[in-house]
């Protein structure tokens, strides 16, 4: 992703990412992190439970940044309870947020072996 900072013009053409997929049904409820300074991340994860052939429960939508630092003071948090992934929002402003928390959470949950769902928004009203 750094690639996108020094090359800011090919997001404006739009990321595909390869065998991508229509319909998902999850096994077992799973947690998606979402980080506030993500802009656009929680929309899509609410957009996303709207589609689910299953019950509503079966994802729960969880705050990034209080996940990631409680499971930083107790690594058995993270690997305990529902699966959990971090929904990371590609857009122009991915990485820009003055802090860097966008950044900072996504190594966090790479080192804590989070996987991350990448999702960039081909609907350029938005």
């Amino acid at each position: 992703l750094p690639f996108y900072l020094r090359v800011p013009s090919q997001l404006e053409k739009g990321v595909r990412i390869g065998n991508s997929c229509n319909q998902v049904k999850f096994l077992s409820p799973v947690d998606v992190l979402v980080c506030e300074y993500n802009v656009g991340a929680r929309r899509i994860a609410e957009e996303l439970k709207t589609h689910l052939p299953q019950p509503d429960n079966s994802i729960n939508i969880l705050d990034a940044k209080l996940v990631l630092d409680e499971a930083s003071k107790d690594s058995s948090t993270i690997m305990s309870g529902n699966a959990k992934y971090l929904l990371l929002y590609l857009d122009e402003d991915v990485f820009l947020d003055d802090d860097e928390e966008v950044s900072k959470l996504v190594r966090m949950a790479l080192e804590m072996s989070v996987k991350v769902l990448t999702f960039h928004e081909l609907d350029y009203t938005r």
